[in-house]
């Protein structure tokens, strides 16, 4: 992991817009003078970190290492690499404001996540059971019950639910399949 006051001299970090930009260097990041007027020419002023990750958070390379943008975001903010995880706030992996991230457990971080793109009941830890014929629903790896419908499954379910953000298990209406819920 990169020294965080080496980060620093080497990336801009602007809060607000969660944009990073790389910073003039200096020869000592560097082979040669050459290799230093080469790489300031093409890259000081540009945008950092902002590489697309497979699995669609920002990335990029600094000084050879593969990083995260949002880890090195909060990096910034806090003086020194995050302990946990860094939620997006918002759900969204690719703002990388400060008042987007936050530091917190894998608990917590799964607790703010959207509803699986998979999801074919509409709600979150609610799923039809093929062999039982009934709807199914749990939180957290619990069963909590079977129920006659999706809805009963999911009214059940929240029922349950402590903690959580306001936005998890939120649907993506352009991936649920209707036709299941009756």
């Amino acid at each position: 992991m990169i020294d965080v006051l080496v980060l620093t001299r080497l990336i801009s970090y602007d809060r607000i817009s969660g944009k990073m930009t790389w910073l003039k260097r200096d020869v000592e990041f560097f082979s040669s003078k050459r290799s230093m007027n080469v790489w300031n020419s093409r890259y000081s002023g540009k945008l950092a970190l902002n590489s697309n990750h497979n699995q669609g958070y920002l990335d990029g390379s600094i000084l050879g290492r593969r990083t995260l943008a949002h880890r090195a975001a909060m990096a910034l903010i806090l003086g020194e690499w995050p302990k946990g995880e860094v939620d997006h706030i918002n759900g969204d992996r690719k703002d990388n404001s400060e008042k987007n991230l936050r530091v917190v457990s894998r608990t917590q971080n799964a607790r703010n996540c959207a509803q699986r793109v998979d999801n074919t009941s509409g709600f979150t830890g609610v799923h039809f059971n093929k062999t039982h014929k009934r709807w199914a629903a749990s939180i957290g790896g619990k069963h909590i019950g079977w129920f006659g419908n999706a809805i009963e499954a999911h009214n059940a379910r929240l029922s349950e639910i402590s903690g959580y953000s306001v936005r998890h298990g939120e649907p993506d209406f352009s991936t649920i399949r209707m036709e299941r819920l009756t």
